[in-house]
């Protein structure tokens, strides 16, 4: 059962909140609302003449009762000055609608979200910085002193920049005093779009390159430092799937050519709409088409068959 709404008038300050955030912040770029509470605030906005009657009609009441949700979540996108644009933090702002078991009128609250570039240590490092809140604040100025203070300090956070990659030999070649290498992974199944969206959005953030095929199975190689694909890797189960539960983060390491000189490819890119499917379900690649592809990139014969388990192709 649903927690109860809060009184009319904290729906209405909650609504001006929100409004005074988007005028504070007017660029798409800065604040976005989740997409979960969109439809929602569409409705707090067009009930909001009623709420501000005495008393709000029955009817309005009951209709927002069956249909908002707990709370309001948007992210506030907070770029380091002078630093890369690709390097933002981002606050996760949430404005309760309903009490809660412990709480009548429970407080807005900022969520700092862990950012990709940085490292788990390094963001409890960074959260550790952020003075505690003093209790009574308005929300609106809780979001100015994190923002002071992200962009205060936020930049002496910002890891040290990667040497571009230069061109030699036909391949992207890495300057990298720890060498390269190539990494394969093997999942029994990979399929929700925003997971694979993640590893190729993400990639280049730790300087990889490589690709990936959806499917059961699926496949993901990786190019680039080897702490960095470890980081990545990391990354992807810590953050990208930290709605997964643990017993289902199935990925397999299944072979690793250390040392490499020379990338085979010069960037992240997803594969599967490039090879013809079967099965009941139309997941499972055609893998005479992928070794097919792998092989006119320059890798050996022999890999896709230690990827699978198969042992050699022929």
């Amino acid at each position: 059962m649903a927690s109860p709404l809060l009184p009319a008038e904290v729906l209405l300050s909650t609504l001006n909140t929100v409004e005074l955030l988007q005028s504070m912040f007017p660029l798409a770029s800065e604040l976005e609302v989740s997409s979960s509470s969109l439809l929602p605030l569409d409705l707090l906005r067009s009930s909001s003449s009623s709420l501000e009657a005495a008393p709000p009609p029955t009817d309005t009441l009951q209709q927002l009762s069956t249909s908002l949700p707990d709370d309001l979540r948007l992210l506030l996108q907070v770029l380091l000055d002078d630093q890369d644009p690709a390097l933002p933090l981002l606050i996760e702002i949430v404005l309760p609608l309903r009490s809660s078991p412990s709480s009548f009128s429970p407080p807005s609250s900022l969520v700092l979200r862990p950012p990709a570039w940085l490292s788990r240590s390094a963001f409890g490092d960074l959260v550790e910085t952020i003075p505690p809140s003093e209790g009574g604040e308005e929300i609106l100025d809780e979001v100015l002193a994190l923002v002071d203070h992200l962009r205060e300090i936020g930049p002496s956070f910002v890891p040290p920049p990667t040497p571009e990659p230069v061109l030699g030999g036909g391949v992207f070649v890495e300057p990298d005093e720890n060498g390269m290498d190539r990494v394969w992974f093997w999942f029994p199944s990979i399929s929700t779009k925003c997971y694979r969206d993640d590893m190729i959005r993400m990639g280049p953030v730790w300087k990889l390159t490589g690709f990936l095929l959806a499917g059961k199975p699926g496949i993901l190689c990786l190019e680039g430092n080897p702490k960095a694909i470890d980081e990545f890797m990391a990354w992807v189960k810590a953050v990208s799937w930290s709605d997964i539960p643990s017993f289902q983060k199935k990925v397999t390491e299944r072979h690793r050519s250390p040392m490499i000189s020379t990338r085979l490819f010069t960037g992240m890119v997803e594969i599967t709409n490039l090879i013809n499917h079967y099965g009941h379900r139309g997941n499972r690649g055609e893998m005479g088409e992928v070794r097919k592809w792998i092989e006119e990139r320059g890798v050996g014969v022999d890999v896709l068959g230690k990827v699978l388990n198969l042992g050699p192709t022929a």
